[in-house]
């Protein structure tokens, strides 16, 4: 159960992703009134950095899941400590009562350091006080020395599960700031790709225009030929002593066939997930209203009493046993990308249901397209 992200590759990777965002940004980026030797952006080049850009932002949701995961974990683990810590200083108090019961007995019987212990400032240093002290027995002495390497253990056990909660913290904000900026750079390139769109769209009417225009002239000629040529075999048949032929009329074609349905195994997962047809993406969520790649398939699962982690690479790895391509079932979940950032749920006839990325809703797609083919990892069977 580790995550396939370790912590060391996070910084370095988020500095690339965020450079190579700003690279890809910099062509439709540039002012009206800055000199550049950058070619003029088209729509195929625009896409296909709206394209990257969602790549990126699929990593970045794929590790903030992850991080969220560990913060969760570390979270766990700090309170833990403090529990122990607080438990711990609860038995030293009490210890503390016994102690100045001891020496205030020991007072009233004789000379002792009783004010070093009236000005201990914690019930540790009261009881590190008391063990120089003669007034304690054997037994006592082991447990003061007991509690203090026990309270000195779980001082520093506290002090790193913090530290180990303060860097998790800090890790999970940087992934969500990358992510923020690659956004803002995607929105950038999606109302560039929506103006080039836009103008092709204008560009299209208008041709199209022109080729209807001159599809009703030719219409139109074609027409005017052919009364003329009706006007010339007039008067050629009333010229013609022969009688008229006889001719056939062709037959009507058959009509095609239907073609057959095909059906899934797991009715409640999938039924969930046709369900969810239509909602938006949104990174990180887990429906009721959007999902995520992973939030989809976890809920859908859920729905058969599986319980599967909100994280693709986490799917991949603990969700259940690897199934080849060819042995394929409908409600196995697909996976793609190196490392793995993305799952669908496989609903049989070559077909699957996804949650493919921001600005995207959820919906049907062909497992056998050349995309999902080229980038396809590996199956898993839940249950």
């Amino acid at each position: 159960m580790s995550p396939a992200v370790p912590r060391s590759r996070v910084v370095p990777l988020l500095g690339r992703l965020v450079t190579g965002a700003l690279v890809v940004a910099l062509v439709v980026t540039t002012g009206p009134g800055v000199a550049t030797t950058a070619p003029k952006p088209n729509i195929h080049t625009v896409q296909r950095q709206v394209d990257a850009l969602g790549r990126k932002v699929d990593v970045l949701a794929e590790q903030y899941d992850v991080a969220r995961i560990r913060l969760a974990a570390a979270q766990r683990r700090s309170a833990a400590a403090t529990k122990r810590v607080r438990t711990q200083q609860a038995a030293v108090e009490q210890l503390r009562k016994k102690i100045a019961a001891l020496a205030t007995s020991a007072y009233m019987g004789g000379p002792t350091d009783v004010a070093s212990l009236v000005t201990a400032r914690s019930p540790q240093d009261f009881v590190d006080k008391s063990a120089s002290l003669e007034l304690l027995s054997e037994q006592d002495k082991r447990q003061v020395s007991t509690f203090t390497k026990a309270s000195k253990q779980l001082s520093s056990q506290r002090t790193d599960a913090a530290k180990a909660l303060a860097e998790q913290r800090t890790e999970t904000a940087k992934i969500g700031h990358t992510r923020a900026t690659i956004m803002t750079l995607l929105g950038k390139q999606k109302r560039v790709l929506a103006q080039l769109q836009k103008q092709a769209a204008a560009k299209r009417a208008k041709q199209l225009a022109q080729q209807r225009a001159q599809a009703a002239a030719a219409a139109r000629a074609a027409q005017q030929a052919k009364e003329r040529a009706r006007q010339r075999a007039s008067r050629a048949a009333a010229r013609a002593t022969s009688s008229p032929s006889k001719s056939s009329a062709p037959s009507a074609p058959s009509a095609p066939a239907n073609p057959p349905s095909g059906s899934g195994n797991v009715s409640a997962v999938i039924a969930y997930a046709q369900a969810q047809i239509g909602k938006p993406y949104e990174w990180g969520a887990d429906g009721p209203d959007s999902f995520d790649c992973s939030g989809l398939t976890m809920m859908a699962w859920k729905q058969a009493g599986v319980s599967l982690p909100h994280s693709s690479q986490l799917q991949y790895s603990e969700g259940g046993p690897h199934v080849s391509k060819s042995q394929l079932r409908p409600g196995d979940l697909v996976f793609f990308y190196q490392p793995i950032s993305h799952v669908a749920l496989y609903v049989g006839n070559g077909r699957m249901i996804t949650a493919p990325q921001t600005g995207e809703n959820v919906k049907y797609a062909d497992l056998g397209s050349s995309y999902y083919q080229s980038n396809y990892t590996g199956a898993v069977r839940p249950g």
